[in-house]
């Protein structure tokens, strides 16, 4: 084992915590850090991402969270993993009102594109619910 590389930090919009990272390497290449930001206690807690070229980076973020509480009626959604060949994400959320302080699992479609071959962009398809 080679000695750690760092390839992200939180900044102030993340809160105090970047977590629960997970990356994919899409068709074209291009690598995808998947990761959670502020605390999944918190409605803040979302799942962003970023993009590099080569596995050590440099990573660019994103402009915006790839998933966050309102998208698909989801609360508190993070913890993204990504099949192995790279059509569907596995996440967690807040399972519902009526079950506080529980969390349920949810795969969505998703595909991983380029732009320009610099600017990348993730998108979720239909959400398939609980597991």
């Amino acid at each position: 084992m080679g000695a750690p590389v760092e390839l992200l930090h939180n900044e102030k919009d993340d809160g105090p915590v970047v977590e629960a990272p997970s990356i994919a390497r899409a068709p074209h290449g291009r690598y995808f850090l998947f990761f959670s930001s502020h605390c999944y206690s918190s409605p803040y807690y979302d799942l962003k991402y970023a993009s590099a070229e080569t596995l050590r980076g440099p990573y660019t973020r994103a402009r915006r969270a790839l998933l966050k509480t309102g998208d698909f009626g989801l609360s508190a959604p993070g913890g993204a993993t990504v099949s192995a060949d790279g059509s569907r994400m596995v996440f967690h959320a807040d399972c519902g009102r009526q079950s506080a302080w529980k969390r349920c699992m949810y795969v969505a479609g998703l595909a991983m594109g380029s732009e320009s071959g610099i600017k990348s962009n993730v998108h979720l398809g239909s959400l398939s619910g609980a597991l």
